[in-house]
């Protein structure tokens, strides 16, 4: 898909990245927008996972995401993530 159709269409999910995050199947798409997309496009979910990342570590599907946010993004992204998830470190070993 050309590049300015794709990050049209990552575009259209703004607003529906939590709702998505936790659907078994929503899940999958966003973990692909973060994987294909730009990170400036796919900036706006990594907005809406800061200050809820404990939360979304502990979900089955929002830990998937957390995955690809920290594999695909830059470190000015990554970095807010990784502070919420060292903040909270003995809180998340707890966790299943």
């Amino acid at each position: 898909v050309e590049r300015d159709l794709q990050e049209q269409l990552v575009g259209e999910l703004q607003g529906s990245v939590m709702k998505c995050v936790r659907d078994q199947n929503g899940n999958h798409v966003i973990q692909k927008c973060i994987e294909r997309a730009s990170t400036e496009a796919a900036q706006f979910i990594v907005d809406d996972f800061v200050g809820q990342v404990v939360q979304l570590a502990t979900h089955p599907y929002g830990c998937r995401v957390i995955q690809r946010i920290l594999e695909h993004c830059e470190h000015a992204q990554v970095a807010p993530i990784l502070d919420e998830i060292v903040t909270s470190t003995s809180d998340l070993v707890h966790d299943q």
